[in-house]
């Protein structure tokens, strides 16, 4: 996975509906709480993923750092981190502390740990979408706030209702990973990290609703026809990594 080893020096500009933040405002500006803090993801990643309805496909748009997140608890303090990550892992962590000098977030020079060396930007376009400019590359990548990308994946894929081709059975998908119709998986999530040599659109289901461990869960590889569903069952071997797709398990049309 691609990481940017160097050091940085980053500008952040934070400005909602024309407004710009002042350095006053940073303990105690509900824009500051409410639109700064979260989680952010590429949105080219995710627009194409939305148009393409395949995350395999798609998945060499994933710019060096997919997404970041904003920690509620750093702005309590004049020090923030943005914790950046890949579809594979995290560790691609910004320090950066405000300037009150000139009303911005600059790198801390006193972190131990440097990963940016080339000055970057970030600008809020609204309370939903924020670009980050690398001043040297003129790379401008626009990021969107998502509540984690699992969700973000499985509501802009699968949400919603479905009725069986063959006999008409109801199913369901929602956001938040939880199944109905289908025997006694409850829950699914939506593969986007593709390291164990599934390399292939997938979900997994689980019989366990607090379970997320790959290994415990059934595996389907989907694809979609505008408004029909296709699921085919994997067949897994996590000793060897060799996966086998076998059969059409699930055709299934979306009623709502």
């Amino acid at each position: 996975m691609k990481f940017f080893l160097f050091a940085l020096v980053v500008f952040l500009t934070l400005a909602c509906d024309g407004q710009n933040l002042k350095s006053k405002n940073l303990k105690s500006s509900k824009f500051q709480t409410d639109s700064v803090t979260g989680i952010w993801i590429s949105e080219v990643y995710l627009d194409e993923i939305t148009k393409s309805k395949s995350i395999f496909e798609k998945r060499n748009l994933e710019p060096g750092m997919l997404g970041f997140e904003i920690k509620r608890s750093d702005l309590e303090s004049k020090d923030l981190t943005l914790y950046g990550f890949t579809s594979h892992e995290g560790g691609i962590d910004i320090a950066i502390n405000f300037n009150t000098k000139n009303n911005k977030f600059t790198f801390d020079n006193t972190a131990s740990i440097k990963l940016f060396n080339e000055p970057v930007e970030v600008n809020f376009i609204n309370k939903q979408k924020l670009n980050l400019f690398f001043l040297n590359s003129k790379n401008l990548i626009t990021y969107r706030k998502v509540t984690d990308l699992q969700t973000e994946l499985r509501k802009i894929l699968f949400e919603g209702e479905f009725e069986s081709v063959i006999d008409k059975r109801k199913f369901s998908f929602n956001r938040k990973g939880f199944l109905k119709g289908f025997s006694n998986k409850l829950t699914f999530e939506v593969l986007y990290d593709f390291s164990s040599n599934l390399e292939f659109d997938a979900i997994i289901m689980y019989k366990d609703i607090d379970s997320n461990n790959i290994s415990k869960g059934d595996v389907y590889t989907y694809k979609f026809d505008s408004d029909t569903l296709r699921l085919y069952y994997v067949k897994t071997n996590w000793e060897t990594l060799e996966h086998r797709v076998e059969g059409l398990k699930f055709e299934l049309v979306k009623t709502k």
